[in-house]
């Protein structure tokens, strides 16, 4: 997931390709110049994630990016072997970051009309 915000001042590449079932899936090391994108100015700061998905297709890749995100830690832990390969910390802060971009993405489909925030209206 952090691959598609770099650090400030960086650019970060993340060209796409197809993959068999005809989603598109990110792929390292390959040089596309259409998809350099640069960091919001603070990481913890949901405001600046919000404003900077304000291009739909910053969005589209960061909604990509999120799927494959959350399918993985998904099925990471269904798995008993998880506890042998990460310690309690680093499980939480997967967690965390799952929640923190799970929100981030509600958030930016309300704001950017995507999506209607109808308990506002009840």
């Amino acid at each position: 997931m952090e691959e598609l915000f770099a650090p400030i001042g960086e650019e970060v590449l993340t060209p796409l390709n197809q993959s068999e079932n005809g989603t598109e899936v990110p792929t390292p090391n390959e040089d596309l110049d259409e998809t350099k994108v640069p960091a919001p100015m603070f990481l913890d700061d949901q405001e600046s994630y919000e404003v900077y998905l304000a291009d739909e297709e910053k969005r589209k890749l960061f909604y990509n990016y999120l799927s494959h995100y959350a399918r993985a830690l998904k099925l990471a832990l269904s798995s008993d072997k998880i506890e042998e390969v990460f310690d309690a910390n680093k499980i939480t802060e997967f967690k965390e970051k799952m929640k923190f971009y799970a929100q981030l993405c509600k958030a930016v489909r309300i704001r950017y009309h995507e999506q209607v925030d109808f308990l506002k209206y009840c």
